[in-house]
């Protein structure tokens, strides 16, 4: 060991024998010695830290969360081109139908609209494998935007969770999730045909009871207060 005894001299001679495989006893080392154990990322990581030295107190607004708004009907008319749409949820003049698992048919389509969530809105597992298998098959083909129709379901949801991670992976193919109720009702298919014929330039909607409404992301309000957050 280095002579002079300086714990740093030591504390370096231990830590390279030990990077280098030795069987350092470490509680034996620190038995009597001020300080506290810390826990480390197991990988490398720069000499750069990432953890707040100290509990911090943070205002209870710095937390939103995502509401529906009302919005105006979409203005323009009934979507003329054609669309292509997965599953049999829903059907508007101009649909071209396609089953799950199908290829996608070349063609000058207006836009891609996976409805599947429409007619099982709680079949987890269709839902999700043929929303993965569409999104693919458009990826390849580097196809026009796409849309989701869901419902307030539990597997909707899910399908709300995969399709923000489309528009964030897949950008230029993204076109935006409309979301109905959690059962069918009427107009539905107009309101659809509707909604994509118009130019609302929103991309994440929701139609309840003849009513169009809008995501945001606004600031909490309860509970009022401070979060604490504990390194």
């Amino acid at each position: 060991l280095p002579s002079g005894g300086e714990v740093e001299s030591v504390l370096r001679t231990l830590a390279s024998l030990y990077a280098r495989g030795a069987d350092v006893d470490w509680r034996r080392f620190a038995r009597g010695r001020p300080g506290r154990t810390a826990r480390i990322p197991g990988y490398p990581f720069e000499r750069r830290r990432h953890w707040p030295e100290r509990p911090l107190e943070v205002p209870a607004s710095w937390f939103p969360e995502g509401v529906w708004r009302p919005m105006d009907p979409p203005v323009g008319r009934a979507e003329s081109g054609r669309w292509l749409v997965a599953g049999d949820g829903v059907r508007f003049e101009g649909a071209v139908r396609i089953g799950p698992g199908d290829e996608l048919p070349p063609g000058d389509w207006a836009g891609l609209l996976h409805a599947v969530a429409l007619e099982a809105p709680d079949d987890l597992e269709a839902i999700c494998r043929s929303a993965l298998e569409f999104v693919q098959r458009a990826a390849i083909r580097r196809s026009t935007r796409i849309w989701f129709a869901t419902r307030a379901t539990p597997a909707g949801s899910a399908l709300r969770g995969f399709a923000r991670t489309v528009a964030l992976e897949h950008p230029d193919l993204w076109g935006g999730i409309v979301e109905f109720g959690p059962g069918p009702e009427a107009g539905e298919a107009e309101a659809l045909a509707a909604f994509l014929g118009g130019d609302s330039g929103e991309d994440q909607v929701a139609f309840r009871q003849g009513r169009w409404s809008a995501a945001r992301l606004v600031r909490r309000e309860a509970p009022r207060g401070t979060c604490r957050l504990d390194p």
